[in-house]
């Protein structure tokens, strides 16, 4: 509801001795004034930050109604991962301590490790160790989580969130042990090694990004291996993949991965992406370097006329993929998927 008020009685029952946008609320401190040293001079874009901002608890618990919420007011959202009422007093009151002091840059929650509490793994916090404390950028989905080997004291949550907000602390990036040898027909790429592999400006690089429980994923196996044994002695084209269940795309990539296989082409020189999105047979995926890559030259127009994948090896992994089949093949965040 907005209202402009004239009366100088509600003027003073509401403590406002100034011409002033305020705002009323049914939590926290019941009432918000827009202040130009804080939120910047009175304009629609300002005023709107505001009432967006004052629209939203101080601390609140993540559920299914609100968390779009929180998607869509734009900033980070801090997570305070709470197992029991003694967690969200003693860690709660030290993050509320420093919510209200950066509640204008970043949003604050509960959320509750009973329901919610493998969504940890996403923030690459560990499981288990609560309380525990990560701020997630929404836009770019970068990650920093505060150590859970210090306490969580009003101390320690400011420095960590001023670092976030400064951009003094790196986001943390999810990734596996380097391959000790990663000399198959299929590059294994894993978070550290992502901008080495992929974004090389000398190759094209053809990246499937899966998962392990992924059905298309394992049916897709045999075929993909097989372009990757075609290309293999291309110098300048390369064909690899990354579990992305276990590592993270850096901050700086174009894109995101949104369900389970997802193909792009990396483009030499450029670096430059192509999403793949034909038929996932073995002429298709050479169609699409033939087209696209920089590096075509390298790339047969057919595949060679030799014995293909023993039938029994795709009926294998055609058999281990029937139990883990899932309808859409979307990445597993259980924060996203129920609420």
């Amino acid at each position: 509801v907005f209202a402009a008020v004239e009366s100088a009685d509600i003027h003073k029952a509401s403590d406002v001795d100034e011409p002033r946008v305020v705002v009323f609320q049914q939590f926290d401190e019941g009432v918000q004034h827009f202040k130009t040293d804080i939120h910047g001079e009175v304009n629609a874009e300002n005023v709107m930050s505001f009432i967006k901002a004052s629209s939203i608890p101080l601390m609140d618990d993540i559920s299914p109604e609100n968390y779009s919420d929180y998607v869509s007011s734009g900033k980070p959202l801090a997570y305070l991962f709470v197992a029991n009422e003694e967690h969200r007093k003693t860690a709660g009151e030290a993050v509320k301590a420093v919510a209200k002091e950066f509640k204008s840059k970043i949003n604050f929650v509960f959320i509750d490790t009973e329901s919610f509490g493998s969504h940890a793994r996403n923030l690459n916090l560990k499981e288990g160790e609560w309380p525990a404390f990560a701020i997630q950028n929404m836009d770019n989905n970068t990650k920093f989580p505060l150590d859970q080997s210090k306490e969580l004291s009003i101390e320690n949550v400011r420095i960590h969130v001023q670092g976030v907000v400064d951009g003094t602390i790196e986001p943390s990036l999810k990734s596996e042990a380097i391959p000790e040898s990663n000399d198959g027909p299929v590059k294994v790429v894993v978070g550290k090694t992502y901008n080495e592999i992929v974004n090389d400006t000398e190759k094209d690089v053809l990246i499937e990004f899966y998962a392990p429980w992924c059905g298309h994923c394992k049916r897709l196996a045999p075929t993909y291996e097989e372009l990757g044994t075609i290309m293999k002695d291309a110098s300048s084209v390369v064909i690899a993949k990354m579990d992305a269940t276990e590592n993270d795309l850096p901050p700086d990539a174009p894109f995101s991965v949104e369900g389970f296989p997802t193909i792009k082409l990396v483009k030499a020189k450029s670096n430059e992406v192509v999403e793949y999105a034909g038929d996932r047979s073995l002429q298709s995926f050479l169609d699409l370097l033939k087209s696209s890559a920089v590096n075509s030259d390298q790339v047969p127009e057919k595949p060679p006329t030799e014995e293909a994948v023993p039938e029994d090896a795709e009926k294998k992994v055609e058999e281990e993929a029937k139990p883990t089949q899932v309808a859409e093949e979307k990445p597993e965040d259980p924060v996203k998927t129920d609420l």
